[in-house]
């Protein structure tokens, strides 16, 4: 009788046991997963909040251009990095048709990043030196620039004794005449032309590398909202057609990083 009345109650106590044993590790599972999930959860919101905060400061803030070719040197290289303050200008918003107000405004001489049609509806990004202000006279002679009647020393522009270019994209320039040339004797060339007169919120840009680049002198004025802001600074510079120390490795020019512009 012992034994019969234990066995139902040792059977009871070790089925009660085994049957703890998996609700608390069905519990724990239960725990590893939540936590898992929170963890992912979190790992997916601080990584949209890390994508947005880079998007908003690419946008409105500072934002990274790859210079490509030499028509700004020797003031920017091809292999420059540049830093682009978009908050000093603004931010053009497209879809708006609004510009986010900017600390400062365009000053002559600063060096400008913007974008022109290129065709197909796409766009090619520029940097280039703004010389001429809205309502600005202004002509070059000789190679020689002149604003508003005055020769402008230019120590940061390189020209070559190369010959002289002339071609029909120049032509966009006749409307802007000033002066007693007519438009049927005005032949502009890349190194003689005007004078013009800048319109109201247009701007005239020169690349630094006088000779080798293509700029208002060919493309005409640039407009406010083609503007994405002005470059302050090197943050880093390579010569792709150099090696440094490694192979395949492109050599740092280091004396150029960090460098004001």
């Amino acid at each position: 009788m012992a034994w019969t009345m234990l066995l139902p109650i040792d059977t009871t106590v070790e089925t009660t046991v085994g049957a703890e044993r998996p609700l608390r590790m069905q519990h724990e599972g239960k725990e590893n997963r939540s936590l898992s999930g929170s963890r992912i959860k979190g790992w997916v919101v601080a990584g949209f909040a890390v994508a947005g905060m880079a998007f908003f400061l690419r946008t409105f803030v500072l934002q990274g251009f790859m210079i490509r070719s030499n028509s700004m040197s020797d003031t920017l290289l091809e292999g420059d990095i540049i830093v682009v303050d978009r908050a000093a200008l603004g931010t053009y918003l497209p879809f708006l048709g609004l510009r986010t107000p900017g600390y400062s405004s365009p000053r002559r001489f600063d060096i400008l990043v913007f974008d022109l049609p290129s065709g197909r509806g796409k766009k090619t990004t520029f940097a280039k030196r703004l010389v001429g202000m809205p309502g600005d006279t202004i002509l070059m002679q000789g190679k020689v620039l002149y604003i508003n009647g005055e020769m402008v020393e230019e120590p940061y522009a390189r020209r070559a004794d190369v010959e002289d270019t002339a071609g029909p994209e120049m032509a966009w320039q006749i409307p802007y005449l000033t002066g007693e040339i007519t438009p049927s004797t005005y032949f502009p060339t890349r190194d003689n032309w005007g004078p013009l007169v800048i319109p109201q919120r247009r701007y005239f840009v020169l690349g630094d590398g006088r000779d080798a680049s293509v700029d208002s002198r060919h493309r005409g004025f640039v407009k406010p909202n083609q503007v994405r802001g002005r470059a302050i600074f090197i943050s880093f510079s390579y010569d792709s057609h150099s090696r440094g120390g490694l192979p395949f490795v492109p050599a740092i020019r280091w004396e150029r990083v960090g460098n004001a512009l």
